[in-house]
């Protein structure tokens, strides 16, 4: 017979009628060590720059409530009245943000930040890669039948989790071609800097002398 476990419901009911507060506070202790405002004073005639803090903590909660720039902009408003925001945002200083790839290397480093408090049990881990489609389509033609035809493109996580609790301590988001095995020792070394490994687990792909030499150098057995 198939294992069950009862839910414990009141737990769980209150994890649930709570978690955007969770979220909302566990994000912006994340966001508290990013460059704050040196200056409310922007260019002639234009508006000053968004803070650092402001920017990540404006489109990584964007992304987890799920709404469309413009509709998503009464939660800032209540982030800054309850002290995580230093100044308003209008919806496009949310969608530049989003843009900026000078914010790439700080959202992969809160990434494992956050997975931080788990680095007294998590041991094992595994890597692996899967893709996401976007919204972008590209336009090519089918020789074969002579028509035009649209592809939506899409882009690739690598990341290496941990076994226990399923949280992500490295990842790296790249573009559909980029290979798996290539990312290997740079998931592994981003994990070592908080966690100590001992196993890792990963498919055929990432078979070759550097991912086992790098799974060795700190100490950890690559299956």
């Amino acid at each position: 017979p198939r294992k069950t476990y009862r839910q414990d419901w009141p737990n769980y009911n209150k994890a649930h009628t709570r978690e955007k507060n969770h979220v909302r506070e566990m994000l912006a202790d994340l966001c508290a060590g990013l460059p704050g405002p040196a200056s409310q004073k922007g260019t002639k005639g234009g508006q000053a720059p968004v803070p650092v803090r402001d920017a990540v903590f404006a489109i990584v909660y964007k992304v987890y409530i799920g709404f469309s720039a413009r509709r998503f902009m009464c939660d800032p408003d209540d982030a800054r009245q309850r002290g995580h925001l230093s100044r308003p945002l209008c919806h496009n200083s949310v969608l530049k943000a989003t843009e900026s790839e000078a914010l790439t290397p700080i959202l992969k480093r809160l990434v494992g930040e956050s997975a931080t408090p788990l680095a007294s049990m998590e041991k094992n881990f595994s890597i692996d890669s899967s893709g996401f489609c976007t919204t972008r389509y590209t336009r090519y033609m089918d020789v074969k039948y002579g028509v035009q035809r649209v592809k939506a493109d899409f882009i690739k996580a690598h990341l290496c989790t941990g076994n226990l609790s399923n949280v992500v301590a490295a990842v790296d988001v790249l573009g559909q071609t980029s290979g798996d095995s290539t990312q290997f020792p740079g998931l592994i070394n981003a994990t070592a800097e908080r966690f100590d490994i001992e196993r890792v687990f990963a498919n055929g792909a990432y078979t070759g002398n550097p991912s086992f030499e790098a799974v060795a150098k700190h100490g950890g057995t690559l299956y």
